[in-house]
């Protein structure tokens, strides 16, 4: 994981197996948070899924 913060933004990113519940064996993919600060207190944003199932060199790569 990684997290970076840019004034009152913040984005994680996740490299690993996403499971949302639904039928199939979950993959290495990206999942990346997005957060915005309120106050004293970071907030959840949005979420994007970026799946790597047409890039599988830059999945290794991730991996590696």
């Amino acid at each position: 994981m990684q997290a970076k913060q840019a004034g009152r933004t913040a984005r994680a990113v996740w490299f690993g197996k996403v499971d949302f519940g639904v039928d199939g064996k979950p993959t290495d993919n990206l999942l990346l948070l997005s957060f915005v600060a309120e106050g004293n207190a970071w907030k959840y944003d949005s979420a994007d899924f970026i799946s790597l199932a047409g890039l599988p060199e830059v999945r290794k790569e991730l991996a590696a």
